[in-house]
C-alpha cells in the first residue's frame, strides 16, 4: 500500500530519524553485542571485509544477493518473528512424518508414507548444509553454484518416487528411515500417492505400477492450475478420503477437528501440493531465504532492518536430527559470520539470532548421557550469548537470545505430571528412557527449565516462544504452548527472583484466536500480561512481555482491523500505550502463501483504521522491538 500524503508512519514521518537506525548502545549486531555506526568490523580483516562486500553489492554471488542500497532514505521496519533456515537445519522427515502429515491428514491417508520419503530425499540431496554455506560465504562471499529450481526439486521428487515404488527407502540412513504403523507398505503408499493425481495403473499383463513423473511433479507445485495434471479418480483403488486443514487457516488451527467433513480428492491434492511447495523452499539457501524476504515484506518508503532470527530444536522430540553440518552449532556459526560480512554494508538488515532450546535434549544429556553441568549445549549456548553481547568479541558463535517451542510436547511452567504416550516421537522417547524411568521425564524438564530460566533472569537475556496451538508433535499436547501457562511460569520468576531484571518474553502468533478451549481466554492473558508489565510506584516491573501477531489469518484475509480493535481496547483499558504489541511476519512459512507480498501492507492498512494504533504505528512496526532487544539497568548482568 503506498503511502498517502505523506503522512505514513510506515513512510519517512515516523517519530524516529532513518538515518539513526539502532542506538550504538543497543545490541543491533547480528548475533548479538553492540553496533558500531562506522568503522570496520572487529571480527574480519578489512581486506576480507571490502572484497567480501563488493562481491555481495555486485551480486558476485548467487544466491546472496542484496538489493542495493535505496537511492532515497526509507523508513525502518522491524519484524519481530522470522525464520531463515532451510531444511537441512530440520529434522524434515520427522517433522513431516509427525507434524505436518497430523495436522493436514490427521487420519493417515495411505500415500502418507511416500510423502515422507519424498521430502527427506529432497531436503538430504539438494538442501545446502549450514557447514557447506558457510564455507561458500567465507571465500569472500561468493556462494558458487545455483540454487535448486523447481525443475530440479521435480528431478529428485520422482527420482524418490520411482525408488519407492520399488519398495525402497529412498534415504538410506535414518533420515527417511521410518514406517507408518498400520499404513500401508512403501510400495503401496507411492502407489496411493501416484493415484491421487490421476496416474492410472497399467494392464495386468505389463505388470507396470502406475507412477508421477517429472513433469508431474513439476505440475503438482506450479502455482499455476492450468499447469497441474489430471485430478479424474481411478477406481477401484482411489486412497480414503482424509480430512485436510485449507493452506491459509493451517496454522491457526490444526486439522481434523471432529467436526470436519472428509476431504474431497481435491482438497487431498492441495494439501499434497502445499507440503511439496514448502519442501521446495525449505530447500533453498539461508542466503536466498534473506534476499526473497527483503523482496517480499517490504513497501515502497520501507524495509526491514532489524528482524529476529529463531533457529529451532526439534531433534530429541522426533526421533530425527538434521543433515551432518547442521546442527545448532553450525548453524549459528553460519550466521554469525553472515552478520559479520555485512555488517557494514550500506543499508542492510540486522538478524539478531536466537539458537532453538530445548528442554528434553538437556534432560537427555544430563541423565542418559552423563554429560557434566559445563558439558551441555545448554552450557555452551550460554557462553554464545555473553559472546553476542560482547562488541569486542571474536567467537564464532554469537546470539542475542533464545527460541523455545513447546507444540513439541512441554509446558513452560511445569511438566511433573507428563504423560508421554507411545505415538509419533513418543515411541522412540520410550525407548530412550526404558532404563532410567519414563516417569522421570517431566520432573527432569522441569529441572533443565529452572536452569535455564534462573540464567535467562540473572543474565537479562531475551526469550522467545512459540504460543500457538499448531505444529503440535505429540497427541494430547495441543494445551502444552499456551500463553496461560507462560503467565504462570513468568510470576514463579517474580516470586524466586525478586529484585532481579524482569524476564524479557516474546509470545509469538499470538492472535486473540484459539481453536481449544485452553486455561484463560488470550484476551485474559493479554490483560494479566499488561498487568504484570506496569510499573509500581517505583518504576519497577515484575516483567517485559512482548506479543506479535506474525502469520494472522485475518491479515491475510483483509480483516486485520478486527483483530488490531481487539488488540487496542485491550491496551486502553489496561492503561497500556501499545507498547507491548509487535509486528511479526513468520517468514519462511509464511513465504508459501500466495499473498505473502500483501502481508505487511495489509497489516499497515489495518492499523490505519484503528485509531489507537495509527497514533502509535512507528511503536507497532518499529519501536517496540527495539525495546524488547534491549536490557534493562538491574542487578544483573547488563550490556
Amino acid at each position: 500500500m503506498a503511502a498517502t500524503g505523506g503522512k505514513s508512519p510506515i513512510g519517512r514521518s515516523w517519530s524516529e530519524p532513518v538515518s539513526g537506525g539502532i542506538a550504538p548502545d543497543i545490541p543491533g549486531k547480528p548475533g548479538g553485542g553492540s553496533m558500531k555506526s562506522t568503522g570496520v568490523s572487529a571480527r574480519i580483516g578489512r581486506r576480507e571485509l571490502l572484497s567480501t562486500g563488493a562481491a555481495l553489492l555486485a551480486g558476485g554471488c548467487v544466491h546472496c544477493r542484496f538489493p542495493p542500497p535505496a537511492g532515497v532514505e526509507l523508513a525502518a521496519i522491524s519484524d519481530a518473528h522470522a525464520h531463515f533456515f532451510n531444511a537441512a537445519d530440520l529434522p524434515v522427515a520427522g517433522f513431516t512424518k509427525f507434524v505436518l502429515i497430523p495436522r493436514y491428514f490427521p487420519s493417515l491417508p495411505d500415500f502418507a508414507l511416500a510423502l515422507v520419503d519424498i521430502i527427506a530425499f529432497v531436503a538430504k540431496t539438494l538442501s545446502l548444509s549450514a557447514s557447506e554455506e558457510l564455507r561458500q560465504l567465507s571465500r569472500a562471499g561468493s556462494i558458487g553454484g545455483q540454487a535448486p529450481s523447481q525443475a530440479d526439486f521435480a528431478k529428485r521428487a520422482a527420482q524418490a518416487h520411482r525408488i519407492g515404488l520399488g519398495d525402497v527407502a529412498p534415504v538410506a540412513d535414518r533420515l527417511s528411515a521410518f514406517t507408518v504403523r498400520d499404513g500401508p507398505g512403501r510400495r503401496a503408499s507411492h502407489q496411493a500417492l501416484a493415484r491421487l493425481f490421476g496416474a492410472e495403473e497399467s494392464s495386468l499383463e505389463t505388470r507396470r505400477a502406475a507412477h508421477l513423473e517429472e513433469r508431474d511433479f513439476l505440475a503438482i507445485i506450479a502455482r499455476d492450475s492450468d499447469a497441474r495434471p489430471s485430478a479424474t479418480p481411478t477406481a477401484p483403488n482411489r486412497p480414503r478420503p482424509q480430512p485436510a486443514a485449507e493452506p491459509e487457516d493451517g496454522l491457526q488451527c490444526p486439522a481434523g477437528r471432529d467436526e470436519a467433513p472428509p476431504a474431497s480428492q481435491a482438497q487431498q491434492q492441495e494439501s499434497v501440493r502445499t507440503l511439496l511447495r514448502w519442501a521446495w523452499l525449505m530447500c533453498q539457501p539461508r542466503c536466498a531465504h534473506v534476499e526473497t524476504y527483503l523482496k517480499t515484506i517490504a513497501k515502497p518508503e520501507a524495509q526491514v532492518r532489524d528482524a529476529i532470527n529463531l533457529l529451532v530444536d526439534f531433534d530429541r522430540w522426533l526421533d530425527d536430527r538434521p543433515a551432518r553440518g547442521s546442527g545448532m552449532r553450525e548453524q549459528v556459526e553460519y550466521w554469525t559470520r553472515y552478520g559479520d560480512v555485512s555488517a557494514n554494508l550500506p543499508g542492510r538488515i540486522r538478524l539478531h539470532s536466537f539458537a532453538g532450546f530445548d528442554p528434553l535434549r538437556d534432560a537427555e544429556e544430563r541423565v542418559l548421557e552423563g554429560r557434566e553441568a559445563g558439558q551441555t549445549s545448554l552450557a555452551a549456548m550460554k557462553r554464545w550469548v555473553l559472546a553476542g553481547r560482547d562488541p569486542s568479541s571474536v567467537e564464532r558463535h554469537r546470539i542475542t537470545g533464545f527460541k523455545l517451542y513447546p507444540p513439541m510436547g512441554f509446558r513452560p511452567d511445569s511438566n511433573a505430571g507428563l504423560e508421554i504416550g507411545e505415538a509419533r516421537g513418543g515411541i522412540a522417547i520410550h525407548a530412550r528412557w526404558r532404563d532410567a524411568g519414563v516417569g522421570r521425564v517431566g520432573a527432569e524438564i522441569d529441572r533443565s527449565l529452572e536452569d535455564f530460566f534462573e540464567f535467562c533472569v540473572r543474565e537479562n537475556v531475551p526469550v522467545f516462544t512459540h504460543a500457538r496451538e499448531s505444529n503440535i508433535a505429540l497427541p494430547g499436547q495441543e494445551l502444552a504452548p499456551s500463553p496461560a501457562y507462560w503467565l504462570t511460569r513468568i510470576e514463579e520468576i517474580v516470586r524466586r527472583y525478586p529484585g532481579m531484571p524482569p524476564l524479557r518474553l516474546c509470545i509469538g502468533h499470538f492472535d486473540m484466536f484459539s481453536c481449544h478451549k485452553g486455561p484463560s481466554t488470550d484476551h485474559d492473558v493479554l490483560r494479566r500480561a499488561l498487568a504484570l508489565n506496569r510499573p509500581d510506584t517505583a518504576g519497577r516491573r515484575k516483567a517485559r512481555i512482548y506479543f506479535d501477531f506474525s502469520f494472522d489469518v485475518r491479515i491475510l484475509q483483509g480483516d486485520g482491523r478486527t483483530l488490531l480493535e481487539e488488540l487496542a481496547g485491550i491496551c486502553k483499558s489496561a492503561g497500556d500505550d501499545g507498547d507491548a504489541i509487535m509486528f511479526g511476519s513468520d517468514w519462511i512459512m509464511l513465504a508459501n502463501q500466495s499473498n505473502a507480498a500483501d502481508f505487511l501492507a495489509a497489516a499497515h492498512a489495518a492499523a490505519m483504521q484503528v485509531d489507537f494504533w495509527r497514533e502509535r504505528a512507528d511503536k507497532l512496526f518499529r519501536a517496540n522491538l527495539i525495546s524488547y532487544l534491549t536490557p534493562a539497568p538491574g542487578p544483573g548482568r547488563r550490556v
